[in-house]
C-alpha cells in the first residue's frame, strides 16, 4: 500500500478461532469449574459426559460388607459375621434394645383396670427416655386400625427407667384408684381391649424398631409375632407369658406359644385370713386378700413391705391387729388398704382395728381408702382402742363415719403429715379424725370435704398444731374437752363453719386457756366451775353461734388482751345484729375476773326482764379496763349489787331493746354488802338511747366521763 512518501505493509488477517472446553473436547475441561460450568459430570480428575456410576461391591474389591460398610451388609449372616446388629430389615452398629411384653390385662370386668408389663431381660439398666439417643412408645392396634395409636410415650422424660432384670408397669387412670392398687409405674387414660395387639416401640432418628408385639383374640394386624394368641382373656383372666424350667421367660417369636391364659386369683390375690403366722407380707405376692377377718396375734408383729396392695373383699373385712402392725412405706411406694369391689365406695369393707394389747404399731406412708362400713359404736377405717400409734405421711380419703377413731389412746399417739378427704356418713359420725380421751398430737394434715375434720370429744387435751382445713363442713368440733390450738388454718371461706366449734354441754371443772389464731364458735352454753379459772390470751375471738349462746362463770375469767391483739366476744352472724347471742353471766360466787382490752357486742338477748342484759355482774367484782360495749340489745352492762371497776371503757350504739323498751348502756342496781357502789371512770358513752341508770339507790362514783 502507498501513502504519501512512502509504502506500508498490509495488515496480517485474524487466525481462525480454535476448539473450546465443551462435549466434543473434553480434554480441553482441565478443572472441575470448567466441567461443571457445561452441565457434565468432574470425576476420577477428568470431566465425563455421564455421572459416576455406582460401586458394584463384586467388581470393586475396596467396597465390601465390612464394620465399616455396614449398608453394604444385606442380610443377617453377613451382618453378624462382621459384629454388626441385624434388625429392621438393615445391618446396625449398636444392638437392638431388648424390652419384653410379659403381661396384658384386657377385658376385665372393670373395663378400665387394663394394665401391660414390660421386662428388661438385659444386666444394665434401660432408660425409657433417653436411650442411645432414642426412645420407647408403648402402642396398641385395633383389629382393623391402619395405624398405631399410642399409649405411652416416654419422650423427654430422662428418670423413667426399668431397671436391669426387673419389671415395669403401665397402667390405664381412667379409675384414678387402679394404678396406685396394681403399683403401676406408668399411667394415661388409655385403655386395652378385646382382640387387639400391643408393642413396645423403640423410636431413633424418626425410624421405629418394634421390639416386642403381642396379640391376642381374633386379631391379624402388625402388632403381633408369628401367630397371636388365639384367645381373648376373660372376666378375672390375664394374658402371661410362660417362663421355662429355670424361671426365664420364653420368647420364641411367637405369641401362640409364648403366652397362656392365668386366672386373677391364682396370679394378682393372695388370700390371707384367720391367724396371720406370717413376719412379711412381701410385695412379690401382692396384691393381697381379705375376705372377713385376718389377726396379727398378741405378741407378733407383721411388716408389710413398701408397695404391697392390701384388698378387702366384703363388708366384713377387717384386719385385727392384736400384736404389732409395721407398715411403712416410702414416698414413692406407698402401701394400700383398699377395696376389692368393682362398684368403689366409702364403706365397701370394715376397718383396721388395733385392740389394747397392741403396741408400738405404725403406719407410715400408707393409703386408707373405701373402708368403714358402719358397725357401731366403733366404725372407723382405722380404730385403735386404749393403745398407741403412729399414723405419718398417709393418705385416708373416701372412707364412711370416720377415717381414724382414736379411743382414749395413749400419748405416745401421733397423728403427723396425714391429709383426710371425702369422709361421708349417712349418721351423726363423719369425721375424718375422731378423737375421744387421751392426748394425741395431731400436727401439719390437711382436712378436706369432709363432714367433721377433727371430732374431739370427752376430756380430750391434745395439741393440734399446724393443720390446714377447707371444704369442711364444721371442721373442727368440741365437746367437753380442752386441746391446745396453734397455728392451724382455714384455707379461704371454703368451710361451712371458719372456726373451732365448741359444744358447751357441761361445766368446766377445771383451769383452761384458750389460744389460737382461729375463731372459737360457741355453741350453747360454756359454764365454768367454781374455784377454776379460764384464760383467754391476746388475740382470741369468740363468737357465739345463736340466741341461746352464752358464758355462765362461777370461777375466774382473764380476759386480758392488748391494744394491738383485743379480746372479742361477738356474734357468728355474717350480718350481725344486736341480740344475736345471749350474756356472760358472774355469779355471787366469782371472784377476781378482769376485763382489759376486750370488745363485747351484739349480745343481749335474754327474755328475762332482770337477765335482759350483754354483761351481767351479780353480786361479785370484776374489773372492765381499755375496753368496748358496741351494739348491744337492752343493756351493755348490769351491774347487780356490785362494786366493780369500769375504767377507759367505751359504751357504743345501745338503742335496741326488747319489746320497744329503752336500751340503756350501763345500768347498776342496787350497792354490794358494804353498801360501796361501781367506780366508773375515763369512760366515754355515745349514741345510746339511756346512757347510765341507778336503781334501789345505787351509789356510783364517777369521774372524768364523757357524754355524746
Amino acid at each position: 500500500m502507498y501513502s504519501g512518501g512512502g509504502y506500508t505493509p498490509d495488515p496480517e488477517p485474524d487466525p481462525e478461532p480454535g476448539p473450546v472446553c465443551d462435549s466434543e473436547n473434553l480434554n480441553l475441561c482441565i478443572t472441575q469449574e470448567l466441567c461443571e460450568g457445561i452441565s457434565l459430570y468432574w470425576y476420577s480428575e477428568t470431566c465425563n459426559l455421564n455421572a459416576e456410576p455406582e460401586p458394584d461391591p463384586e467388581s470393586d474389591p475396596e467396597l465390601v460388607c465390612d464394620s465399616e460398610n455396614l449398608d453394604l451388609c444385606t442380610n443377617q449372616i453377613d451382618c453378624e459375621a462382621v459384629m454388626g446388629y441385624w434388625y429392621n430389615q438393615s445391618c446396625n452398629s449398636e444392638p437392638k434394645p431388648k424390652i419384653l411384653i410379659t403381661e396384658i390385662q384386657a377385658g376385665d370386668a372393670q373395663t378400665t383396670h387394663d394394665f401391660i408389663r414390660l421386662f428388661n431381660p438385659t444386666q444394665e439398666d434401660i432408660y425409657l427416655g433417653d436411650y442411645t439417643s432414642g426412645h420407647f412408645k408403648l402402642v396398641k392396634r385395633t383389629q382393623s386400625g391402619t395405624e398405631n395409636i399410642s399409649i405411652k410415650s416416654w419422650l423427654g422424660d430422662s428418670e423413667a427407667k426399668i431397671p436391669a432384670q426387673e419389671e415395669y408397669l403401665w397402667a390405664c387412670s381412667k379409675d384414678g384408684d387402679f394404678p396406685s392398687s396394681v403399683s403401676a409405674e406408668a399411667q394415661t387414660t388409655q385403655t386395652i381391649s378385646l382382640n387387639n395387639g400391643v408393642g413396645i416401640l423403640f423410636i431413633k432418628n424418626d425410624e421405629s424398631i418394634i421390639l416386642d408385639a403381642v396379640g391376642w383374640g381374633d386379631f391379624n394386624n402388625v402388632l403381633f409375632e408369628g401367630t397371636a394368641f388365639p384367645q381373648n382373656p376373660a372376666e378375672n383372666q390375664n394374658l402371661i407369658r410362660k417362663l421355662d424350667t429355670d424361671n426365664n421367660y420364653i420368647d420364641t417369636y411367637d405369641n401362640s406359644q409364648d403366652f397362656e391364659l392365668q386366672t386373677l386369683s391364682s396370679k394378682f390375690l393372695t388370700e390371707i385370713s384367720g391367724t396371720i403366722n406370717l413376719s412379711v407380707l412381701p410385695k412379690i405376692n401382692s396384691p393381697y386378700l381379705i375376705e372377713s377377718t385376718a389377726v396379727i396375734p398378741e405378741n407378733s408383729t407383721l411388716t408389710i413391705e413398701p408397695g404391697v396392695v392390701i384388698k378387702f373383699g366384703s363388708p366384713n373385712g377387717r384386719l385385727l391387729v392384736q400384736g404389732t402392725l409395721k407398715a411403712v412405706g416410702t414416698e414413692d411406694e406407698k402401701i394400700v388398704f383398699t377395696s376389692n369391689s368393682n362398684n368403689l365406695q366409702p364403706g365397701n369393707w370394715r376397718q383396721i382395728y388395733f385392740s389394747s394389747t397392741s403396741a408400738d404399731s405404725q403406719l407410715n406412708n400408707v393409703v386408707v381408702k373405701y373402708a368403714g362400713y358402719p358397725c357401731p359404736p366403733e366404725s372407723g377405717a382405722v380404730v385403735v382402742k386404749n393403745t398407741s400409734i403412729t399414723i405419718k405421711n398417709s393418705v385416708f380419703e373416701n372412707n364412711k363415719d370416720r377415717a381414724v377413731y382414736l379411743i382414749d389412746p395413749l400419748s405416745a399417739t401421733i397423728i403427723d403429715n396425714v391429709k383426710f378427704s371425702n369422709t361421708i356418713s349417712e349418721s351423726i359420725y363423719g369425721s375424718a379424725l375422731s378423737i375421744q380421751g387421751g392426748s394425741p398430737a395431731v400436727k401439719n394434715c390437711i382436712f378436706e370435704n369432709n363432714v367433721y375434720g377433727v371430732y374431739i370429744t370427752n376430756n380430750v387435751s391434745s395439741e393440734i398444731k399446724n393443720n390446714i382445713f377447707r371444704e369442711n363442713k364444721k371442721p373442727i368440733y368440741v365437746s367437753n374437752s380442752y386441746p391446745i390450738f396453734q397455728d392451724n388454718q382455714m384455707l379461704g371461706d371454703t368451710n361451712d363453719i371458719n372456726g373451732i366449734f365448741v359444744y358447751a354441754d357441761n361445766t368446766i371443772n377445771q383451769d383452761i386457756t384458750w389460744q389460737s389464731n382461729l375463731p372459737y364458735i360457741v355453741d350453747g352454753g360454756l359454764q365454768l366451775g367454781l374455784g377454776y379459772t379460764f384464760t383467754l390470751v391476746p388475740g382470741t375471738i369468740i363468737k357465739f353461734y345463736d340466741s341461746t349462746s352464752g358464758f355462765w362463770i362461777k370461777g375466774t375469767l382473764k380476759a386480758i388482751g392488748t391494744e394491738n391483739e383485743k379480746i372479742i366476744f361477738t356474734s357468728y352472724n355474717k350480718n350481725p345484729q344486736p341480740g344475736d347471742w345471749g350474756q356472760i353471766y358472774f355469779t355471787n360466787e366469782s371472784i377476781n375476773s378482769e376485763l382489759e382490752n376486750v370488745i363485747i357486742e351484739y349480745g343481749g338477748n335474754k327474755s328475762c326482764f332482770w337477765d335482759r342484759t350483754t354483761v351481767m355482774v351479780r353480786e361479785s367484782f370484776v374489773s372492765f379496763k381499755n375496753s368496748v360495749f358496741q351494739n348491744n340489745k337492752n343493756k351493755g352492762l348490769y351491774l347487780s349489787q356490785s362494786s366493780s371497776v369500769i375504767d377507759n371503757v367505751q359504751f357504743l350504739n345501745h338503742q335496741t331493746a326488747y319489746n320497744n323498751g329503752s336500751a340503756i348502756a350501763f345500768l347498776v342496781n342496787g350497792n354490794d354488802t358494804n353498801n360501796n357502789g361501781p367506780t366508773l371512770k375515763n369512760s366515754t358513752f355515745r349514741n345510746n338511747t339511756k346512757d347510765v341508770e341507778a336503781w334501789d339507790n345505787a351509789l356510783i362514783i364517777q369521774e372524768n366521763n364523757q357524754y355524746y
